[in-house]
């Protein structure tokens, strides 16, 4: 929940606490959405990999450094066909050679809160006969050391 109480005079909301909610407001969405695709799954350590093999989207796991550790078998599959997203270095990247994916990926390793939170949304190209990639990057930690993926 999130409130905002003003002084007596003061009916509307400020300019300052507006745009907090609006900055705040699209990181609940996607956590809601990430939660409804987690909600069902029990995700102890022993069993999350197993739990994440089985969706049907691509799902990455990566290190700060967008080093992947997991890649259940959607994700193996849509790196395989190079669309729009690769392995370069070891590490996940955009095809357009962008570093916002990057950018992402890193601000999860934050363990401050800064204004606009850690990871984000994040729109990419691929070639005109198909829509762009819309990705969801969101820290999740655990306890667990996965392998590195081959």
């Amino acid at each position: 929940m999130i409130c905002v109480a003003n002084a007596p005079d003061k009916d509307g909301p400020t300019v300052e606490q507006t745009r907090v909610f609006e900055a705040t407001l699209r990181h609940i969405i996607r956590a809601m959405r990430i939660s409804r695709h987690f909600w069902a799954l029990d995700l102890g350590p022993a069993t999350a990999p197993e739990h994440l093999e089985n969706l049907p989207q691509a799902i990455f796991l990566a290190a700060a450094s967008a080093r992947v550790v997991f890649a259940n078998a959607a994700a193996k599959a849509f790196l395989d066909a190079g669309d729009g997203m690769l392995l370069r270095d070891g590490r996940l990247a955009t095809a357009d050679g962008s570093d916002v994916l990057a950018k992402l990926i890193a601000s999860c390793a934050r363990t401050s809160a800064a204004l606009g939170g850690p990871g984000g949304e994040l729109t990419v190209p691929r070639d005109l006969r198909r829509p762009p990639l819309q990705v969801t990057v969101t820290p999740i930690r655990s306890k667990a050391r996965l392998a590195d993926v081959p």
